[in-house]
């Protein structure tokens, strides 16, 4: 095992202290292992932070995932989530400043986006040139069963959740635009499936390999030029 990646906003949690010493207690231990973590925008809002953060990178930290989720005020007030646009801003720029770092970032679509909200978080993505390091586009969000959610989009519109599986219901947009859009993304994922399959064959091949944090970040960085090639 060469590299590790801890989901979700466990390994920080409410102690950056403690997430440093285990990041630096992991180089020490395994000089040979690099990590990457999942971190949420106000995790990362003032220079202590980042200072952190960077002290990671020093120990063996190569990839951040920023769960931004959204560009719109409004939606991220619907996620009911801590984050501003101006905090999510001061933690993408803060992630860029630091050398040799993988990024990747978050966005959701959820069945009550409007096509308003939808150009926010465009206008968020072109304004911070965050297009190479969007992980999912098109991600959805889901809509667990006896959830929060669940609950507000039964009482937008009923009709919006239509089928149910064991855990989460499978839903249609709100928003006709939003939907018209869902529906020309997946047909443009079917037409560049391939050519994703195999660059992902040869990243997951080239980062098996004992490479350097630098090379991985070349990579990814070639990898997002040529899909906005495509």
């Amino acid at each position: 095992v060469r590299w590790v990646f801890f989901v979700d906003d466990d390994f920080i949690g409410k102690s950056w202290l403690r997430a440093v010493e285990l990041g630096c207690q992991l180089g020490l231990r395994f000089p040979d292992l690099t990590y990457g973590i999942s971190i949420r925008a106000d995790s990362l809002t003032t220079p202590q932070e980042k200072a952190h953060l960077v002290e990671m990178v020093n120990h063996g930290l190569t990839k951040v995932l920023l769960g931004l989720e959204s560009g719109s005020p409004s939606q991220l007030a619907r996620f009911k989530k801590r984050a501003t646009l101006a905090a999510n801003t001061i933690a993408v720029n803060a992630l860029k400043e630091i050398p040799g770092l993988e990024i990747s970032v978050g966005f959701l679509i959820d069945p009550l986006m409007t096509i308003d909200e939808l150009e926010e978080s465009v206008m968020f993505v072109i304004n911070q040139q965050l297009e190479p390091y969007i992980n999912r586009p098109f991600g959805t969000l889901d809509v667990h069963k006896g959830s929060r959610f669940e609950t507000l989009v039964l009482n937008a519109n009923a009709q919006l959740a239509f089928e149910l599986n064991s855990l989460t219901w499978k839903c249609r947009y709100i928003d006709p635009q939003v939907d018209l859009v869902m529906k020309k993304a997946k047909e443009l994922e079917a037409i560049l499936a391939p050519a994703v399959d195999q660059l992902t064959t040869e990243y997951r091949l080239i980062t098996r390999s004992p490479v350097t944090s630098k090379k991985l970040f070349s990579l990814k960085l070639s990898l997002a030029k040529y899909m906005e090639q495509i």
